[in-house]
């Protein structure tokens, strides 16, 4: 049973990302094992992209299973890890060798599915 006191709003995390193009950073849901919780904090927006990377201005994102489990401490998870990996959004920005998607593209992103050149 997952305690009230460490979600926050969860069953809708929309627009992470609110005011994306006028801000220099972004809004992410932390958990934090010392305190137990998470927290809705401000991170600054990526702005290192490497040639085959797509940034992704997120619209929607689901707390899945594993987080909750995570913040019901049934799975360790390394202190201040972000969660929410199962997002939707529009692409913003892309590295030079991307092919296949432009700016303003509506995207799902798959967090299991992965190219295997990533570091």
């Amino acid at each position: 049973m997952i305690s009230r006191d460490i979600l926050p709003s969860v069953y809708r995390i929309s627009a992470i990302v609110p005011h994306y193009i006028t801000m220099a950073s972004m809004k992410a849901l932390k958990w934090f094992s010392d305190k137990g919780k998470v927290e809705i904090v401000q991170l600054p927006i990526p702005d290192d992209l490497g040639a085959n990377d797509v940034r992704v201005r997120v619209k929607f994102c689901g707390v899945c299973g594993t987080d909750l489990h995570i913040m019901a401490k049934e799975f360790a998870a390394a202190d201040e890890v972000v969660l929410g990996h199962e997002i939707s959004g529009v692409v913003d920005e892309f590295g030079k060798d991307v092919k296949g998607v432009k700016e303003g593209d509506r995207v799902a992103v798959c967090p299991v599915r992965h190219c295997g050149s990533c570091k």
